[in-house]
């Protein structure tokens, strides 16, 4: 269960918006790990769940999502945070036992599941769902998995759906003829351009039908920065989670730098150096931006 306290946050539905109380208390019924290698993301996940105790979670493994590989880096998937003896399932195929976290189904057949569960009896027949009974999805990775849902079953997923929940990007259209609105997708927005195609049906489907959503940007995403406390109070818990995950930082934060000097690696054309430096560092509350620039891992104090 996760509580909320007091979180207040400006909404759209159809081109309006409205301040929404975020106030409540939400169940986790699902998490879909997409993008490349979406099998290893998969395992990776419910590894994590089991370890927390959180064994009643379902996690699938979702679409590629996207035509751009990025390689795995050493450590991102070490073996001893991977989940043993699960059996995957054919895409689209559900579950024997859809209580059983040994067995991970494809994230269509998990997001088919349970918007049936909302709008359905288990004998097949309609029902009325209570407001506080709809899912809320919360998507922070590519679009194409919620948007092969959407196309496969849109009635449902409009009866079942309280609120979405995007990390991405949009620009809002207005149509002076009949006083319409349109949300228009941002094809720079990194979760957007993974899968243009499903980012631009999404937002133009959600605003055509009044659904209730929250884009949240990259702005908001690089302002709230993880400090590096936080990490260190984890690792000093002595929980292997919390350790792996204060080594890995350094780790993938030298990577990201480096990636970050050279225009085939970099993450998007104008996270260089210098974005880096500026958004990921204190680096310029000492230096200036005519100082030498750190190599590798001389960057790690600054983080």
């Amino acid at each position: 269960m996760i509580h909320i306290k007091h979180v207040s946050i400006l909404s759209s539905r159809n081109g309006g918006f409205e301040i929404q109380d975020l106030t409540k208390q939400y169940r986790i019924v699902g998490i879909i790990a997409n993008l490349y290698p979406a099998d290893k993301r998969s395992l990776y996940g419910r590894r994590a769940l089991d370890d927390f105790g959180r064994r009643d979670i379902p996690i699938a493994w979702g679409e590629k999502a996207t035509t751009k590989d990025r390689p795995i880096r050493p450590n991102q998937f070490p073996c001893d945070f991977m989940a043993e003896n699960v059996v995957f399932t054919l895409y689209g195929e559900p579950k024997s036992d859809p209580k059983d976290p040994a067995e991970i189904e494809s994230g269509i057949s998990l997001l088919v599941r349970l918007v049936k569960e909302i709008v359905e009896t288990p004998d097949g027949q309609p029902r009325t769902s209570r407001p506080e009974e709809k899912l809320h999805f919360l998507l922070v990775s590519s679009f194409a998995d919620i948007w092969t849902l959407v196309e496969l079953l849109p009635e449902s997923f409009k009866k079942a759906t309280a609120r979405v929940v995007l990390q991405g990007d949009y620009t809002v259209e207005h149509n002076t003829s009949n006083s319409s609105y349109t949300l228009k997708a941002n094809h720079e927005a990194n979760n957007n351009r993974f899968d243009i195609n499903s980012a631009d049906k999404l937002y133009e489907f959600i605003c055509r039908n009044n659904i209730l959503s929250v884009v949240v940007t990259k702005v908001a995403a690089t302002a709230s920065a993880l400090p590096i406390q936080v990490l260190k109070d984890l690792a000093a818990t002595g929980h292997k989670w919390g350790k792996y995950l204060y080594d890995i930082y350094d780790e993938l934060s030298v990577q990201y730098y480096k990636d970050s000097g050279d225009e085939k690696t970099r993450f998007q054309c104008h996270m260089d150096e210098k974005w880096f430096l500026g958004t990921r560092t204190n680096w310029f509350l000492t230096h200036t931006e005519h100082d030498p620039y750190p190599r590798g891992a001389d960057v790690l104090p600054y983080v």
